[in-house]
């Protein structure tokens, strides 16, 4: 990929394997960035990746009483948010990787 400045920089195409090392490698770096998420931050995941609020608000509940319900867990605190950040990542590389296969059927 050659460098470019200002707005051609937008309009530069990327082979498929180029665009997923860059959503990969961004997904990494967010990933490291965030320690954890907050229920309006997994909600608003949620809502972005179409999901109902009525079924985020139900597995929200199941996961609070489950969590209410279950004995006290011996694994390390960190390992539950690289779990979230790493589901919620995941999700967010689909997401794009769906909008990037979408453009190039609409482009076609």
């Amino acid at each position: 990929m050659s460098q470019t400045s200002g707005n051609d920089r937008e309009s530069v195409r990327l082979s498929d394997e180029s665009a997923r090392t860059l959503l990969t490698r961004a997904t990494e770096l967010d990933s490291a960035r965030l320690s954890g998420a907050s229920i309006a931050e997994l909600r608003a995941a949620a809502v972005d990746a179409g999901i109902a609020p009525e079924a985020f608000e139900q597995a929200l509940a199941e996961a609070q009483s489950a969590a209410l319900a279950a004995p006290a867990r011996t694994e390390s605190p960190w390992l539950g948010r690289v779990r979230w950040t790493l589901l919620i990542s995941g999700g967010v590389f689909l997401m794009a990787l769906v909008a990037v296969i979408l453009t190039r059927l609409l482009i076609s």
